[in-house]
């Protein structure tokens, strides 16, 4: 087994299978200070994305959604002024917060963090997984008890990395609530094959951004860097599965805790409705 040095410390790795629970098994010592040890699902380790503040579509994309002021601010100047949610476009569970969000109103008063779960060059993640199919299971669950139903899971699970390009892209454009939604759509409604870039255009040119424009950031992997920065960012902050909501109250992780995410989107959306009626 051997270490990783990083900026933020070493870190020693030994692998397992694909499937959710059976993936890497990561130590991590962040500078010397503190030390976790982490299963990574589905294969796959670390995390993050660039920092910066939180925009809103633009009335060049169809959908748009706007705030006043922000509900939160962190002490922290190296983080964003915002609550911050990691997420990947394949889970169910970072789907269903993702809707939760929507239905709060407070997508725009969130910064938008892909994490992919699996990245490449590791095996796509096995749909038939015990670990993967109890996460469905979980979301599926929940679902129903808010008469959220929706269609059966998606027969492939595929790499997101040029997904969550696709997101930084549109974040550049002002488009990214438009995109992010129409992403989970495809992948849990349509049952697009979202690793595919003829079919992330398509996504990209229904969704307001020009198809050419997006055609050619993705053939040239213009984003990558910032889709990896992500995973980098989130390992340094001991993140190692979605959803993950960072915010005021500490880190919310994982499907386990999604009642605990659900209760914090409602606190922000309060905050944020306070903050609008007191301007």
């Amino acid at each position: 087994m051997q270490p990783t040095i990083s900026p933020s410390g070493v870190m020693f790795a030994t692998p397992g299978g694909n499937g959710v629970g059976k993936g890497w098994r990561v130590v991590v010592r962040v500078a010397a200070r503190r030390r976790m040890s982490v299963r990574c699902p589905s294969g796959g380790f670390g995390f993050l994305l660039e920092t910066g503040p939180a925009r809103s579509t633009d009335a060049n994309c169809k959908e748009n959604m706007t705030f006043r002021k922000s509900p939160f601010t962190f002490g922290n100047p190296r983080t964003s002024d915002h609550p911050i949610l990691y997420f990947d476009f394949v889970d169910p569970v970072s789907h269903l917060v993702s809707r939760m969000v929507d239905r709060a109103g407070v997508a725009a008063a969130i910064e938008w963090r892909g994490l992919e779960l699996c990245p490449p060059p590791q095996p796509m993640i096995d749909p038939g997984a015990a670990g993967w199919r109890a996460r469905q299971t979980l979301a599926a669950g929940h679902a129903r008890r808010r008469a959220d139903n929706g269609p059966g899971p998606p027969p492939i699970i595929p790499w997101t990395r040029k997904a969550h390009e696709l997101c930084e892209f549109a974040r550049e454009r002002d488009c990214l609530d438009a995109v992010r939604r129409a992403l989970f759509r495809a992948h849990f409604v349509d049952h697009t094959d979202i690793g595919r870039i003829d079919l992330l255009v398509e996504i990209a040119r229904a969704a307001g951004l020009d198809r050419s424009e997006a055609k050619a950031v993705l053939d040239v992997d213009r984003f990558a860097g910032a889709v990896l920065e992500n995973r980098t960012s989130a390992l340094d902050e001991g993140i190692a599965d979605v959803p993950a909501l960072v915010h005021p109250g500490g880190l919310l992780e994982g499907p386990e805790v999604l009642g605990e995410i659900e209760r914090a989107l409602a606190e922000m959306k309060a905050t944020t409705q306070s903050n609008n009626r007191e301007e």
